[in-house]
């Protein structure tokens, strides 16, 4: 075999890939710190899976950075600049058993059947696709007197979810004063924004808002808990 010179597209322009390149032409992109290679059909293929977070970076919904010794997982579109806590998930550590084990953030990507257990409350979860929607349901009781779940499909754009209104399955809700309310978005559970506005979502008498707005489809759950 002939030995010759290995050269590579480089980028410094974020979100930037090379398009139609003979299969096996390699690229790098030090702005996002990813490097990749063109594929049979002469399309880009990133190849670094986690990358360590970087202000000059794009990211889309799923991708996965290091920040801080922790991982995480992107929420939203995310445009170069600081690390912005509310578009991210931290991703949890699974455990031996197979059960994903964590206060707060279930896994960043389920597949149909797994199960979360959320240490703080003694939930139980089983992530349930359906064929039309995916979502978290619990599968065990913890001795609350009345629960209910909401699920909305959001339109583009949407921020609010008035819980008067009825779901996808005309259900709806009133809260009462001692209601504990969970809001998941895409199968993502969003902590509430706190006096630092870190958050993804705001609570007001019988309205929940998103922190950013919703694109076209996605499913908000609201789990109600009437103590």
């Amino acid at each position: 075999m002939a030995r010759s010179r290995v050269q590579s597209i480089r980028s410094n322009v974020s979100g930037a890939r090379p398009a139609n390149q003979e299969p096996g032409t390699i690229y790098t992109n030090w702005a996002d710190r990813q490097i990749g290679v063109a594929d049979a059909a002469r399309q880009p293929m990133d190849m670094v899976a986690v990358r360590y977070f970087a202000t000059t970076a794009s990211y889309t919904p799923g991708q996965l950075v290091v920040q801080n010794g922790k991982v995480y997982r992107a929420t939203a579109v995310i445009s170069p600049g600081a690390f912005d806590l509310a578009k991210w998930q931290e991703i949890s550590v699974q455990s031996g058993s197979g059960i994903w084990i964590g206060a707060d953030p279930p896994p960043g990507v389920p597949v149909p059947g797994q199960l979360w257990w959320e240490s703080d409350s003694g939930d139980l979860f089983v992530w349930y696709d359906d064929g039309d929607s995916a979502q978290w349901v619990q599968i065990n009781t913890t001795g609350v007197t009345d629960r209910s779940s909401l699920y909305y499909v959001a339109t583009a754009g949407q921020t609010a979810f008035p819980l008067g209104t009825p779901d996808r399955f005309n259900k709806s809700a009133n809260l009462s004063a001692s209601a504990a309310v969970t809001v998941m978005r895409n199968g993502s559970r969003l902590m509430p924004v706190d006096g630092l506005g870190v958050g993804g979502y705001t609570l007001a008498g019988n309205v929940v808002t998103l922190a950013w707005p919703a694109g076209d489809g996605e499913t908000v759950i609201i789990d109600i808990v009437e103590a």
